[in-house]
Formats: C-alpha cells, sequence, structure tokens
C-alpha cells in the first residue's frame, strides 16, 4: 500500500489539487482509481483531455472530479467523440461547451450513440414546429434531458402519444412520473363523462 497505492493517490491529489474530502469522495466513486497508476493511467488522460480542449486547470479538476470515471475512459475513443458531437449539434464554442459539461457533467457519462443521439432526435422531434437553432438552443440548455435513459424516455413518449398527451409534457416535467399518471388518470375520467 506505501509503495504503489499511496504514492498514486497522493500524485493524483495533488495533480488536481484535490483536497482530502475530494479525494476520499474521488475513492469512494471509483474505488478502481487504486488500481491505476498515475503516470501510466490517470496523468496521459487529464493531459490529453486539457490539451485538447484547452482546459485551465481549475475546468479538468472540475470535470474529473464531477465524473471521476472520466480517467478510466479511453479519451481519445469515448470522450472526445462526445464532446466534439456536442460542440457541432449544438454549435457551442469551447467556452459554451464547458459550462454545458459543468452544468451538467453525466453529459460525460451517457452513451452517444445509445443515450445522447437517440435523446436529442426525440427532443428534436418535440420541437419540430420551431426552427432548429432555437429547437437546439431549448435542448442544450436543459441537458439533462440528453442522459435520461432513452428506453424510459421513449416508453413515456410512447404512452403520451397513447393518451393524447402532447409530448411537450415530458420537457415541461422530465422526472414528473406521479404528475404523468395523474394528467393520464384526469383524462380518463374526463373521458368517461
Amino acid at each position: 500500500f506505501d509503495d504503489n497505492i499511496k504514492p498514486n493517490l497522493k500524485a493524483v491529489q495533488s495533480h488536481l489539487q484535490l483536497s482530502d474530502k475530494e479525494l476520499r469522495k474521488m475513492m469512494l466513486d471509483l474505488p478502481q482509481i487504486i488500481g491505476l497508476s498515475f503516470g501510466g493511467d490517470i496523468r496521459p488522460k487529464i493531459i490529453l483531455l486539457q490539451e485538447y480542449f484547452e482546459l485551465s486547470d481549475d475546468e479538468v479538476r472540475m470535470m474529473v472530479i464531477s465524473q471521476p470515471l472520466l480517467i478510466t475512459k479511453n479519451i481519445n475513443i469515448i470522450i472526445i467523440p462526445k464532446l466534439k458531437w456536442l460542440q457541432v449539434t449544438f454549435d457551442l464554442d469551447r467556452k459554451q461547451l464547458m459550462q454545458v459539461i459543468l452544468k451538467h457533467p453525466p453529459l460525460l457519462g451517457a452513451s452517444l450513440p445509445y443515450t445522447l443521439v437517440p435523446n436529442y432526435i426525440f427532443w428534436r422531434d418535440v420541437f419540430n414546429k420551431i426552427p432548429e437553432i432555437e429547437a437546439k438552443t431549448e435542448i442544450i440548455r436543459v441537458p439533462q434531458q440528453l442522459t435520461v435513459r432513452h428506453k424510459k424516455l421513449r416508453a413515456r413518449g410512447d404512452l403520451c402519444d397513447v393518451k393524447d398527451i402532447p409530448r411537450m409534457f415530458l420537457w415541461e416535467n422530465p422526472y414528473a412520473l406521479k404528475k404523468l399518471t395523474k394528467w393520464i388518470k384526469t383524462s380518463e375520467r374526463n373521458e368517461s363523462r
């Protein structure tokens, strides 16, 4: 422990300027960090991420603290394509991209092909009556909507369709399954009258 794990953890703490509390949280959130080498596994990923997106030390620190899983991912294959997609799809400059990521770090953990892209298509369809630029602005304003499990989002959308509830209801009440159930019961009562 003292010869291998402790020096690695101290190097992570020093490089990211983490408090003892932040390091402890990172270890609890990502126990695999104990088995990673700072020089071989962690530092190169942090540097690549930082250089590619011209992140300040504080920006990269915030990203890693909020999404420690980042340091276990292949940055070139998983993270950079996701960030590029967000940047291109929503026409974000580097500063705007970082604001979105820091506002909702789970964007980095969501699957690009199975969550982000299908959810974007789902919401773009919901906003089909407004110009594309306005729809994109609205969608990225609430990035949490992009990270909902797509299967769950699609099921709720299908339920809205069956019950003749506008899908916009899901945008306005993203996690309100109780509200959706209440709406359905109310509409069923009104239909039976």
